[in-house]
């Protein structure tokens, strides 16, 4: 119905500029649209909505151009003429229509209910992501793990051994099964899957290597075997430049529309807790090359240098990296200024960070500036995320920032060093404003 009164709309309102004369009967195209979009909806897999799933803007086309065709041919067959300007606005129209449809019955379709199998560092680490990143369809029912009683607690209930999985899914307890590395042989899981299968429920699984595939999978298969590709980093020189002419485009824009709010910022600082204005500290950018990041502050003066000196006590201890940083975090808070509470809580003690993205320390999108002790802390693995400028925003902080785990954080930079390219730059950007004004995850 909703694609019936997309496709009526479109073909009444001179959306595009008349090439042809209209049709004579738009309600008869319309109905064909409608009858050819559900085919071609169906041939592109537009009908899956379990979590997670989504359909690619390339196959959306290609239903919408499968629908718009049959709009062109089918009245053409049967006597009646459809312009050209009013299927260019169908094949414009239909992808963002069954995009809305697509999100309104994936809301209806109530939360997944899914059982984990496995026990281990990576279940704990689902357990953990699915209450901060999961869709609101999605909830862990409980795992299954060989040692009975566990040596780990998950925080969700433990239902038994692997063994029993069959029997549980008999009960109705789970509509899908996530395999996160048991503690079992390939073949022992290949039957777990397969008895999922004979009971129809559907099983995902988490890849090996995962950290290097990505959250966008190219496969493909040679003969009867599915290969999994992990392709290497391609800077390209083209893309750097276009890059870095959104960064310099960018941040000038937003300088001068903040300019404003910059003074009011500045105004209301010193009138809370006098002077300074700006909080400054080295940190390390692209290529290991340092330079002084700026921000509005939000602590006391002095206290930022205090903190430091207090955290390179610990690490002389011996503490662990990731405790060390919810120290620091937890000791700036506690000399936070009034307005500086206001600052963090909506990230406008970032906004003179766009000073330095216009200089070329940093980019609007990428991994977050480090201080020394923390990539000093860095693997040689870890420590591929300074290849790419340092930025204002980034994966982490639209995924939950401080809430956000010191070793997912380096996992989400490294990740986002392998697969960047313009289009998840700009669904970062797209996702910074919902981040921040929801306040998830703030501090």
């Amino acid at each position: 119905m909703l694609t019936f009164v997309a496709a009526w709309s479109v073909l009444r309102l001179p959306l595009l500029p008349r090439m042809l004369p209209e049709t004579s009967d738009a309600a008869f195209a319309a109905v064909v649209v409608a009858a050819a979009a559900p085919i071609a909806l169906g041939v592109v897999g537009a009908y899956d909505l379990r979590p997670g799933r989504s359909v690619a803007p390339s196959r959306l086309a290609l239903a919408a151009s499968l629908a718009t065709w049959s709009a062109a041919l089918l009245p053409y067959a049967a006597g009646e003429t459809v312009a050209v300007r009013e299927l260019a606005a169908i094949w414009f129209a239909l992808p963002f229509v069954w995009t809305v449809e697509r999100m309104v019955l994936g809301r209806r379709g109530g939360r997944e209910r899914v059982l984990l199998v496995g026990g281990g560092e990576i279940a704990r680490r689902l357990v953990e992501l699915s209450s901060r990143h999961a869709s609101p369809r999605f909830r862990i029912v409980g795992y299954l793990e060989a040692e009975r009683p566990p040596a780990r607690q998950l925080g969700v209930p433990y239902l038994g051994t692997p063994e029993e999985l069959p029997d549980l899914l008999r009960a109705g307890i789970a509509d899908r099964v996530l395999v996160a590395f048991p503690r079992r042989d390939d073949d022992e899981i290949v039957d777990l899957v397969l008895a999922c299968d004979r009971l129809g429920v559907a099983v995902d699984v988490v890849p090996r290597l995962f950290e290097l595939v990505g959250d966008r999978v190219h496969s493909y298969a040679l003969g009867s075997l599915a290969l999994v590709s992990a392709d290497p980093r391609r800077a390209s020189r083209v893309g750097e430049a276009a890059k870095r002419a959104v960064d310099v485009a960018g941040s000038l824009c937003l300088l001068i529309v903040f300019a404003p709010l910059f003074a009011l910022i500045a105004a209301a600082i010193v009138l809370d807790d006098g002077r300074p204005v700006f909080f400054r500290q080295t940190r390390v950018g692209r290529g290991r090359r340092t330079f002084e990041i700026v921000k509005f502050r939000s602590i006391s003066p002095g206290a930022g240098d205090i903190a430091l000196a207090q955290v390179h006590e610990t690490l002389d201890g011996g503490d662990g990296i990731d405790r060390t940083v919810v120290m620091l975090k937890t000791i700036s808070a506690r000399n936070v200024t009034r307005v500086g509470r206001w600052l963090r809580r909506w990230s406008l003690d970032e906004l003179p960070q766009l000073a330095n993205v216009l200089r070329g320390e940093m980019s609007l999108v990428g991994p977050r500036p480090l201080r020394r002790f923390e990539v000093d802390a860095l693997t040689e693995r870890q420590d591929v995320r300074h290849q790419v400028r340092p930025g204002i925003s980034g994966l982490w902080q639209v995924l939950g920032r401080s809430e956000v785990g010191w070793q997912e954080r380096l996992q989400l930079d490294c990740s986002y060093v392998r697969h960047q390219s313009f289009a998840g730059d700009a669904r970062i950007l797209v996702r910074t404003l919902p981040a921040v004004l929801t306040g998830k995850g703030a501090g």
